[in-house]
């Protein structure tokens, strides 16, 4: 059963109700189908209540679910034949990289994906020590093979589980080493010549990777967040008090939705009602589906012409103000 979030009131009661009922149902108990119906009906009342009017703060929450598709279940579900290349773990604070090459709907593609290790209870991945660039190595050495070969680069970021105090423990060099290897794989994509679609699907905080975005395209999930400093971080550092939490997500502007107003992304693939978390196998195809549609749209489009294109979308990004 699905965690219930502290905002979802209600909600884990008939969650626990119905699997009890489910489990009924298994040895005989006839009476259990109907009240599963109802039940069933009854939650997703409820989910679509109380999802519909999610502040930033109870989105964050959402976004860093543990439960949610992280990157490498994105690329086995969408990548057919898919052949890592990178498989070792990065960077000090527990990020992963990992990516390699295979078939999207009859494309051949080099996947990327940037993600959390240890976010859920069965992922026993360990992260040896390393600094920034080790993890800005491994994803210019993806960008530039899918360069070399002319590839589409499909980007997955799903920090999800990021440690919330991060931000506030993490020194001026380190931070200044986070944003150089951003600025290096960035540097990396304003020359790809070849497609690049990014996703963002849980938490991005932080900078490492925001080069990632550089894209020709990008989309994120409804719920997902993108924060250059966790809110609590922030809390932290302007006013010295965590409760003030709240207002630090709200003044950040990190939801999809500002983050389309801004330009920074270009469209939101929306999660159905209780997250992505509890419908992980729809959200997938419903990320495959906005994927596929893009890179039809940009394999029609001369590289040259792309690139320009790409240029132009970055330099107007952030311009405009959230509505």
């Amino acid at each position: 059963m699905i965690a219930p979030l502290e905002f979802e009131k209600g909600v884990g009661e008939l969650e626990a109700r119905l699997a009890e009922l489910r489990r009924r149902r298994t040895t005989g108990d006839k009476d259990a189908e109907s009240e599963i119906a109802r039940l069933e009906g009854r939650l997703q009342r409820l989910l679509q209540q109380v999802y519909r009017r999610l502040g930033p703060l109870q989105r964050l929450q959402v976004a860093r679910h543990p439960d949610r598709p992280g990157a490498g279940t994105c690329i086995t579900a969408l990548v057919e034949g898919y052949r890592p290349l990178l498989t070792e773990p990065s960077t000090i604070d527990g990020v992963v990289v990992l990516g390699g090459v295979g078939r999207y709907r009859g494309y051949t593609v080099v996947a990327l994906g940037v993600e959390m290790a240890g976010s859920k209870p069965d992922d026993d991945r360990t992260v040896p020590p390393d600094d920034a660039s080790g993890r800005e190595r491994r994803m210019r050495r993806l960008l530039a093979l899918a360069g070399s070969f002319d590839l589409p680069l499909l980007v997955f970021v799903a920090m999800t589980g990021e440690d919330h105090a991060n931000g506030a423990r993490t020194g001026t060099s380190a931070r200044f080493d986070h944003t150089v290897a951003a600025a290096a794989v960035m540097e990396v994509s304003f020359r790809l010549t070849a497609p690049m679609i990014a996703v963002v699907t849980g938490a991005m905080t932080g900078a490492g990777a925001g080069g990632l975005l550089a894209g020709d395209r990008v989309l994120m999930l409804e719920h997902a967040v993108i924060t250059p400093l966790a809110p609590e971080a922030a809390a932290a550092a302007l006013w010295e008090d965590e409760g003030q939490t709240r207002a630090a997500a709200e003044a950040l502007k990190l939801t999809a939705p500002d983050m389309a107003a801004l330009g920074v992304v270009d469209e939101v693939i929306l999660e159905p009602p209780g997250g992505a978390h509890r419908h992980p196998d729809a959200t997938i195809g419903a990320i495959g589906d906005a994927i596929g549609k893009e890179l039809r749209t940009l394999m029609d489009v001369p590289g040259p012409r792309r690139l320009a294109q790409r240029h132009e979308r970055l330099l107007a990004m952030g311009t405009r103000e959230p509505e």
